[in-house]
């Protein structure tokens, strides 16, 4: 609750799009965003693979005696990473990636005898290397259904809002007898009068010359919107409903690995977008 209170416009925002679903409705969404942090997961263990060498390493390993048990499933693994990385459809990477790391677990099998040099060892390394990086899969397992447990957590979020909107109300309450704003009243009244005002918008634009983001990683999704409703190009928006920022208009700086500020809100993601 106290979290949710500290990041007032991205918890209305969540909350908004949790009240106007259904159960059901949210459980879907739940299984497509498992699916896409899921893909997201084996595409980076795959990269990783080839940056450390596994799959190479797998490939010229040398086995002397083709009747070994380790060396058909080092083909298998070898031929499974290759579908996988040529793979577009969700559903068939997630399956293609439940298989590989299911192949990589045969750890046990193989004669060091049927293999040259170190190769049965090389092979075995690079199994459970492979193994543990999709191991780390979001969500426990590729076959993990969105479930009882999920279920439970929709019905305490539920009541977790009912509770958050009773303080939230006693607070704007009081806000409003004293006549205060606080910091996230500055960045959600920023935001509604640049949206609804094209005149105050113009006015700003004209005004900043020059924009300049220092700490981008550590910005949070309303402070995006406000940076985009002052550097986008409005005819293009008008046209397309897309973001498109004026030429020149914008410079930010950023690391996404140095991205501390998640406790108020901060969304590392800001700064991939403008990175693309």
């Amino acid at each position: 609750l106290t979290k949710l209170a500290s990041n007032r416009p991205e918890a209305e925002r969540a909350i908004a799009r949790m009240t106007s679903r259904s159960d059901a409705e949210i459980i879907d969404e739940w299984r497509r965003l498992l699916k896409g942090v899921q893909v997201s997961h084996v595409d980076g263990v795959l990269a990783e693979a080839g940056r450390r060498g596994l799959l190479k390493r797998l490939a010229e390993a040398e086995c002397t005696d083709p009747t070994d048990k380790l060396e058909p499933l080092r083909r298998e693994v070898l031929c499974l990473a290759e579908e996988l990385a040529g793979a577009e459809a969700a559903e068939r990477k997630i399956e293609l990636a439940a298989k590989l790391r299911d192949t990589a677990d045969n750890l046990r099998v193989g004669s060091a005898a049927k293999w040259a040099a170190d190769g049965r060892q090389t092979v075995r390394d690079a199994f459970r290397a492979i193994r543990d990086m999709l191991d780390e899969v979001p969500g426990g397992g590729f076959d993990r259904p969105v479930g009882e447990l999920d279920e439970k957590s929709l019905e305490a979020s539920r009541r977790l809002i009912r509770l958050y909107e009773s303080e939230s109300e006693s607070y704007e309450r009081e806000k409003a007898e004293g006549g205060y704003l606080d910091f996230d009243d500055l960045l959600l009244r920023a935001r509604e009068v640049l949206a609804e005002r094209s005149d105050v918008r113009s006015s700003v634009r004209n005004k900043v010359h020059y924009l300049l983001v220092d700490e981008l990683q550590d910005s949070a999704l309303i402070e995006r919107d406000i940076i985009h409703l002052i550097v986008r190009d409005e005819k293009k928006f008008a046209r397309s409903g897309k973001v498109r920022i004026l030429p020149g208009k914008l410079f930010v700086v950023g690391d996404d690995k140095q991205s501390i500020y998640r406790f108020r809100g901060a969304e590392v993601t800001v700064f991939r977008e403008f990175k693309r």
